[in-house]
């Protein structure tokens, strides 16, 4: 009985089984990707609390509920189908629902969620784009018309580059658009005015109290522009700044375009090619606190901007206007601060200030001169020609100005706190993200700041010719020459992320400035380059300097070819403590040889020109020599087969060197009787032999056309094989 109730059950479980897979490959087939257009909320009425949970089918209708069994519930969008190309409803993966999250928590969810997402969710229906107006967070959007829309999260930046997805069939107010997204984007990819307008319209009417920055491009058409700038304004929403680069003219649309923005209020740049009769005056004052004019400016009355902070013109205006706009300014109440514009000629200038100043026109070198005026209020202001630049500003900011220019200084840096009191274990990692340019300017605050510096160690590198250059990389872009007072000397530098230049040939100063440096920085290490026209006795100089503070030297590079038997051994005295090469490249005495009482450390030595005043006995501490000579060196054949000899019988960590200019037939007086097998020949550009050291270490001593050398026997089989023997 059991078992056939069993039976009975199984089939029935089979039969249920086949039936429920039957109803998902029915649903699968109307759900497969066809070519359908479906607008929720008007076609379909549901109730409120089904939106974001109902499915549709192929043709539209609200699925059953046995259709339903095999299909997670998900709120809809619209993308393109990946077979047809045409726009279909898709799931989005949403396991919740969405809507029904009370209002509060919801808020922080939103704070989670990219633009993207929260773009799609407010495609979902008029309700969804309600929730997304109460609960998100004020936004500010940048609106970018050109051949495409783009619109983007934060502050607008000209040169942002970001990925975006691929593009997609999107359905926005009952219009099919081709969008792609990042993260905080939404491009149209689209030349089609009224769907970059009815975008704009679904963003504004779906965010909350959004402050926007509009840009406008060619080849937006100025009406679309007008419409964009009426649709902003009837919400009565904020405009940060306005930018309108569109060459097109049109006297019928930039006025009224112009009217639409008296209420933008810190930014609006002009860059545009107005009809040469067109002039404009606003209906009422702008509030705008700088503006920026380019190309064309002959339709601008600057009267009517003078409610402007900020007025920057980038071209020139007649001696004559200008000269009734200043007296205008001067009498009037305006908050107008800064101006400036292209000035035209040198002796445009003097018509310009006319009758302005009772004290006349003021200079300072060539290139600049202004005059004194006071305005009514009583604010004192200059009028200044710079180069090609004409400026009002404020005369303490022009007193500042002329302070960095004429007197040695330190500017004050832009830090909001008292850094110097900073823990100091805190202030190393402060420290470590600052530039190079950053620390050397607080290192001319005070000794107190110096000390304070110390605890960074750098690695530096010094080099020495007509000017000295100090730095720890790569240059970058550097700040212009300015005069600094470092070490009680007024210096001219040149201040870069990563180092700085002393655009001065004196040696004191290349002294002084080193000393700083070297002071200031905790156990640096060093790499040091003399070229011409540095003098010898500045090198000297500043390797005492180093040695003295006991700094570790990793390399020194020395071409300087001026002659002195002087200075040279003392020079190279002071070099017997460099750790890594020393690269000598310089013309010396012809009866002059080096010998030095210290060893070196430097594991490479490098000669070039020539060689007549080494000593190779003195350096055989070293590595690896290469001798690079323009000329045969001095050394005799016989006097090469006494230094391989000693090198053979010492435990000298040589085990490289090479010399260029040796005769061919040299090369058998300078081996003899090194090995009792001879050499053996290569071919007739290679000959070398086999040696071995008093520690067993086997070597080879070869010729290689005119070159000498001493190498590894491993070393020289790698040589071989790689000239293709």
């Amino acid at each position: 009985m059991d078992r056939g109730r069993a039976t009975v059950m199984s089939a029935a479980a089979r039969q249920a089984k086949e039936r429920h897979q039957k109803e998902l490959q029915e649903l699968h087939t109307q759900l497969s990707p066809m070519p359908f257009l479906v607008d929720m909320p008007s076609r379909h009425p549901v109730n409120d609390k089904q939106i974001g949970f109902f499915i549709l089918s192929q043709r539209g209708r609200v699925l059953s509920r046995s259709e339903k069994k095999g299909c997670s519930r998900h709120p809809v969008i619209i993308h393109s189908s990946s077979r047809s190309g045409d726009p279909r409803i898709d799931l989005l993966s949403l396991k919740m629902n969405l809507l029904r999250i009370p209002l509060l928590p919801l808020i922080d969810i939103f704070r989670h969620i990219d633009f993207k997402e929260k773009f799609l969710i407010s495609l979902l229906s008029k309700r969804a784009r309600n929730i997304l107006k109460v609960t998100s967070l004020p936004i500010h959007f940048s609106f970018e018309l050109s051949g495409e829309l783009h619109i983007s999260l934060g502050p607008y930046t000209y040169y942002s580059v970001l990925k975006a997805d691929e593009v997609l069939d999107c359905l926005v107010a009952g219009e099919v658009m081709r969008l792609s997204f990042s993260s905080v984007r939404v491009f149209l990819r689209e030349d089609s005015p009224q769907k970059q307008l009815l975008l704009i319209n679904h963003m504004l009417d779906t965010f909350k109290k959004q402050s926007i920055c509009v840009i406008l491009f060619d080849p937006t058409l100025p009406v679309s522009a007008l419409e964009f700038m009426k649709m902003v304004n009837q919400r009565k929403l904020l405009i940060n700044s306005f930018y309108y680069h569109i060459e097109s003219d049109s006297s019928e649309y930039i006025p009224r375009i112009l009217d639409e923005c008296t209420e933008v209020t810190d930014y609006i740049s002009m860059g545009a090619v107005f009809p040469d009769d067109f002039v404009y005056t606003p209906p009422r004052q702008f509030k705008v606190k700088q503006l920026s004019v380019s190309k064309k400016t002959n339709w601008l009355n600057l009267e009517s901007f003078m409610s402007c902070r900020s007025i920057s013109l980038h071209s020139n205006r007649t001696p004559q206007s200008l000269n009734t706009f200043f007296r205008n300014w001067l009498e009037s109440d305006s908050p107008l601060e800064y101006f400036s514009c292209i000035s035209g000629k040198d002796s445009d200038f003097a018509p310009m200030v006319d009758g302005l100043s009772n004290d006349g026109i003021k200079k300072r070198y060539t290139t600049e001169e202004w005059v004194d005026v006071k305005r009514r209020d009583g604010l004192e202001f200059v009028i200044a020609r710079s180069q090609d630049t004409i400026r009002i500003w404020n005369k303490q900011t022009h007193l500042d100005l002329a302070v960095v220019h004429l007197f040695p200084r330190i500017d004050r840096l832009p830090l909001k706190m008292d850094l110097l009191r900073i823990p100091l274990l805190v202030l190393v990692d402060v420290f470590k993200y600052m530039e190079f340019r950053e620390k050397f300017l607080i290192s001319l605050l005070s000794k107190r700041a110096r000390e304070t510096l110390k605890m960074m160690p750098v690695n530096f590198s010094f080099e020495l010719s007509d000017e000295l250059s100090i730095r720890l990389g790569p240059w970058g872009e550097g700040d212009k020459v300015m005069d600094y007072l470092v070490a009680g000397e007024v210096m001219r530098l040149s201040l870069y992320p990563e180092g700085v230049i002393l655009r001065e040939n004196s040696p004191q100063k290349q002294l002084l400035l080193a000393n700083h440096v070297l002071d200031t920085f905790k156990k640096p290490s060093i790499s040091v380059i003399f070229s011409d026209p540095a003098l010898p006795s500045t090198a000297f100089q500043f390797m005492k300097i180093v040695n003295q503070k006991k700094l570790s030297i990793k390399s020194f590079v020395y071409y300087i070819t001026s002659e002195s038997s002087e200075f040279i051994p003392r020079i190279l005295d002071e070099c017997t403590e460099v750790t890594d090469s020393i690269r000598i490249n310089a013309i010396f005495p012809d009866d002059f040889e080096y010998s030095s009482t210290c060893s070196f450390k430097a594991k490479e030595l490098r000669v070039h020109k020539k060689s007549n005043w080494l000593n190779l006995e003195t350096f055989m501490n070293c590595r690896r020599i290469i001798l690079q000579l323009g000329e045969a060196p001095s050394r005799t054949p016989y006097s090469w087969n006494t230094f391989f000899r000693n090198w053979l019988d010492s435990d000298s960590p040589l085990e490289y060197l090479s010399c260029n200019s040796i005769d061919g037939f040299e090369f058998p007086i300078m081996v003899y009787e090194l090995d009792k097998e001879g050499w053996n020949k290569r071919c007739a550009g290679e000959e070398w032999i086999d040696v071995k050291r008093r520690d067993g270490s086997a070597f080879v001593i070869s010729r290689s056309w005119d070159t000498v050398r001493i190498m590894t026997k491993q070393a020289h089989l790698q040589h071989l094989w790689k000239q293709g023997g």
